[in-house]
């Protein structure tokens, strides 16, 4: 072997040389360039993760806040003093019936002593049995405040749900009942994202850590089943450990997997989302494997000119991995790289400014999603709300134009109500239907408030849908659109009308940030119409309190052991007591002697029973005169 080296020409001996120094020097600048770079990526995969899961949290949180918090307006407004009376009790949960909507396994009101008094839809002997054994029950007259009871199958639907139960008070702030809501745990209106996939093999499961069962997963098998077994291992220790993390595990399957953990509803609910580690740093292996390919081809392609051919290639390697080094530590910020060729250097180049485009892009629409939170918080009408997210969509989301619109229901058209960016005066006269049957209602905008669907035109310039509106379209440089329906009530109202100056704009990331701004706008307006309607509920409870306040007609409120709760104004102006003399003493104290005692045993077994009595009274003032009532 020493000889045949010997024998070698200079030339062949220096190319020989450089090609061992080229590979000496090549193989450690790869490596730990890509070590650099894997880190990084890993670290921006693991945090895209934790986001995803975050947004499924707060989102299920926040569902489940909001049932809780119209449960309780529920049981705030239903008659406690009546909390025996069945009849009066059903007819009450039937006028509310939209709560029906949100509790899709049913309503039931608890008396305190522990037995049901109605229900609402009627099951069975729901309204009826005993819930002593229930800990909600139990927990809520403890505590006096909301509970979430244990995931469990229902002994009278026998599906799957969990319970929220409410105090129900009187007066005097004391716990007289309970009521309770059932949310199904198929409910696709709370449940929806923790049956989705996260990723293309990846679950998000939603666990009670209190309980230590799994509430919802993707694979439906796993409902109910309890996640504390040996076989579980390290991710049920990760569980119960009640933080907020990312780790490699040891998924329900026993395969390895990212998984994270979000705690919700005061530690009593976690999300996770469990990703296997083959699809989740399946990136950052290709990339690496495509740097390997790379630099070994670029070695076995220096051959007889090879000073020329190694300088030349180590200056593009050279100028790339400077950069990317750079940017790995933070000393640049991120950027495309120049590629200026097409071999698989540049093709290295190209996907890298092409996940970094993603980056960018995925960052403005989370920016401007952020910013469509916040407006939604801040915001005290619809109008100011629309105004705001058409901005924030353009300013941080990185859209040419966006426009919201309303459907006008007399006349089936589209009306803007809001809009922002490059283009408004497109919306001058502009004529978009909801009907199928007018040639304006053919569109994206009038597609997706019709179908209840959003509708993507990722090639503006040459979509069927967009003809009518192509050649305003090109005056602004639009390339691509979205119009994503907007809900109230569950009902597709208006739409939200975004155009980009890039083909293709809207990926499936794009696609799901647009699609959650949709269902949080949508939110928001349900939550606009729950506050108009608190208000309209105060105000007619303060005119029926001055009603019976002001009346000229003695009126006097007991409980149910006939107990005076409440006088009003007359009362004391003809009996002569004043309300803190009566208050909790028996109407007996107005007798006289003129009312014989089978008149008032008939009059108080008529209202015991909830019903009407009338007739003449002989009573008695304070100073001992007589009158008629």
């Amino acid at each position: 072997m020493a000889r045949k080296l010997a024998s070698l020409s200079l030339s062949k001996k220096a190319a020989l040389t450089a090609m061992l120094l080229f590979v000496c020097g090549m193989v450690p600048l790869v490596y730990f360039s890509t070590i650099s770079l894997e880190k990084s990526l890993t670290e921006l995969l693991v945090s895209h993760q934790e986001s995803a899961v975050r947004n499924v949290a707060y989102n299920l949180e926040q569902k489940v806040l909001l049932r809780t918090e119209t449960l309780q307006d529920v049981a705030n407004n239903l008659p406690a003093e009546r909390i025996g009376d069945r009849t009066a009790i059903g007819h009450f949960l039937r006028q509310n019936i939209a709560i029906a909507h949100l509790f899709v396994n049913g309503v039931v009101v608890i008396g305190k002593d522990g037995f049901g008094v109605a229900d609402y839809p009627v099951v069975g002997k729901r309204a009826s049995s005993s819930y002593l054994e229930m800990e909600y029950f139990r927990d809520v007259l403890v505590t006096g405040r909301p509970v979430i009871g244990k995931p469990r199958y229902g002994r009278f639907t026998n599906k799957a749900g969990v319970a929220i139960a409410v105090p129900i008070k009187n007066k005097r702030g004391e716990p007289v009942g309970v009521l309770a809501g059932f949310i199904g745990l198929t409910d696709k209106s709370v449940f929806d994202q923790t049956h989705a996939r996260l990723g293309k093999t990846g679950d998000l499961i939603l666990v009670s850590s209190a309980d230590k069962v799994v509430i919802a997963d993707t694979d439906e098998a796993h409902t109910l089943k309890p996640f504390d077994q040996p076989e579980h291992g390290s991710m049920s220790e990760a569980i119960l450990d009640g933080q907020d993390k990312s780790k490699l595990i040891k998924d329900l399957y026993g395969n390895e997997a990212l998984f994270t953990s979000v705690n919700i509803l005061s530690g009593r609910w976690a999300v996770l989302g469990t990703l296997p580690a083959a699809e989740a740093f399946s990136p950052v292996r290709q990339l690496k494997l495509k740097i390997y390919i790379a630099s070994a081809m670029i070695m076995l392609l220096i051959g007889g000119l090879m000073w020329w051919a190694m300088n030349r290639q180590l200056n593009v390697v050279g100028r790339a991995t400077h950069s990317l080094r750079r940017m790995a530590f933070g000393e640049e910020p991120l950027h495309e790289l120049p590629v200026g060729r097409h071999d698989e250097i540049g093709e290295m180049l190209i996907a890298f400014n092409k996940l970094q485009h993603q980056i960018n892009r995925l960052t403005q629409f989370y920016a401007a999603l952020s910013r469509c939170n916040e407006a939604i918080v801040r915001s005290s009408s619809e109008q100011e709300l629309f105004q705001q997210i058409c901005r924030a969509t353009v300013e941080f989301g990185g859209m040419k134009m966006v426009w919201i619109g309303l459907l006008d229901q007399a006349s089936l058209l589209v009306k803007p109500v809001a809009s922002y960016g490059d283009g408004t005066e497109y919306l001058d006269g502009i004529l978009i239907s909801e009907s199928a049957d007018d040639p304006c209602g053919h569109g994206p905008t009038g597609q997706a408030i019709r179908e209840d669907r959003p509708v993507w035109c990722q090639n503006y310039p040459n979509d069927l849908n967009t003809v009518p509106w192509q050649e305003k379209g090109a005056q602004f440089g639009w390339l691509s659109s979205a119009a994503v329906p907007i809900r109230r009530g569950g009902k597709a109202v208006g739409a939200i009308n975004l155009y980009s100056g890039e083909t293709g704009a809207f990926d499936a990331q794009a696609r799901d940030l647009l699609n959650e701004m949709s269902m949080d706008i949508s939110f928001a307006l349900d939550n606009f119409d729950l506050d108009e309607k608190r208000t309209q509920v105060e105000h007619t409870l303060l005119k029926l309190s001055l009603v019976v306040e002001q009346s000229p007609n003695v009126i006097i409120i007991t409980d149910l052991d006939a107990n005076i709760e409440y006088t009003n104004a007359a009362f004391s102006t003809v009996t002569g007591y004043s309300q803190e003399e009566v208050i909790g003493k028996n109407p007996r104290i107005l007798q006289s002697d003129k009312t014989s005692r089978e008149t008032y045993d008939h009059m108080w077994s008529l209202l015991s029973r909830g019903e009407i009595w009338r007739g003449e009274l002989t009573n008695r003032r304070k100073d001992g005169s007589e009158y008629i009532e």
